[in-house]
């Protein structure tokens, strides 16, 4: 557990990324957002709007390659970038992996993007350890507690992998996530940051609504994905 928490996805940690195939980073959506842009700026630099932002049409580009948002969907025409989390976490993740950079209102790749871009593997691993130790998770929350969700996103890991081949409700996770990272938040930030973001993000998770409950309970799944992007050590 002290690797776990303290040297997540590290030498000694149980959990590691693990050698990342063609097939498992193709298989992301969220490496296929990263993949997207950096393949436009392979083409040529993007001027950002004077609000800061990236063209409508890239945007919708990428959103269309990720994780869906039914709200989106249902509600909105014309999709931008203030719109879309999703768009907008691939930009900063890709910035924290120091694949694309920004200058005088002009993004382009850096000289390791464009070294990375031919080998997609490659931009899956950057972007996982990005994503996974460096990007905020509560960067779109106001929930107080800034450490829920940041600090034990190994153990979170393992937990999906070990117990998701069944439905479970939010508060399963969420319960024995905080038996060992104790929050004042009430609720606790966790489902929200990581299973409804980080996890549904990445393609690790996926929901269904069980209409046997009253009231009805959103339930979570792992997917093939988190087992084969991971190597785990078992206990």
């Amino acid at each position: 557990m002290y690797w776990l928490l303290y040297d997540p996805f590290g030498e000694h940690c149980m959990v590691k990324i693990a050698p990342i195939s063609k097939e498992t980073a193709l298989a992301n959506p969220f490496v296929n957002q990263c993949v997207c842009l950096m393949s436009h700026l392979a083409e040529a630099d993007i001027k950002i709007s004077k609000a800061g932002y990236m063209p409508p049409k890239i945007v919708e580009e990428m959103y269309r390659l990720g994780a869906s948002d039914w709200w989106i969907d249902e509600h909105v025409k014309r999709i931008t970038e203030p719109k879309c989390e999703t768009v907008q976490a691939a930009r900063i993740v890709l910035k924290l992996a120091g694949l694309i950079k920004e200058r005088k209102g002009v993004m382009s790749l850096t000289a390791e993007g464009r070294k990375q871009l031919p080998q997609v593997e490659k931009v899956a691993h950057s972007v996982l350890d990005a994503i996974l130790n460096k990007f905020n998770k509560g960067y779109f929350d106001i929930f107080k507690d800034s450490q829920c969700g940041n600090a034990g996103v190994a153990y979170a890991v393992w937990l999906v992998h070990h117990f998701g081949d069944q439905w479970h409700d939010f508060d399963f996770y969420t319960q024995k996530y905080i038996a060992v990272l104790p929050t004042d938040d009430d609720p606790p930030a966790f489902a929200s940051r990581v299973l409804k973001r980080l996890f549904y993000y990445l393609g690790f998770v996926e929901f269904r609504m069980n209409q046997s409950t009253v009231p009805y309970i959103t339930e979570v799944r792992k997917t093939p994905l988190i087992d084969v992007t991971f190597t785990y050590d078992e206990p």
